[in-house]
């Protein structure tokens, strides 16, 4: 088994997180806080699950890592969008 950054979507996720952090950079100091946290925050939840995906024995229940991240998230919805 590959470690799991050896892995594509490891090496794409981790440049999401790379551009997140650049972009966060030129976002108002009124929204640097919460948005931009936010946005960091996600793209270091998609490693993680990454990681642990890859280092799971049973793959079987790799989905239910995603599961149990989608029930816990909150409402991501934008009023007016």
């Amino acid at each position: 088994m590959a470690m799991h950054m050896d892995l594509q979507i490891y090496k794409a996720s981790l440049g999401l997180l790379q551009m997140a952090t650049n972009l966060t950079r030129n976002i108002p100091r009124d929204l640097k806080q919460s948005l931009g946290k936010r946005v960091i925050d996600e793209c270091i939840d998609v490693l993680m699950l990454i990681a642990r995906a890859n280092s799971t024995q049973d793959k079987a229940t790799t989905p239910d890592l995603l599961e149990r991240k989608a029930s816990c998230a909150p409402s991501t919805a934008v009023a007016g969008l």
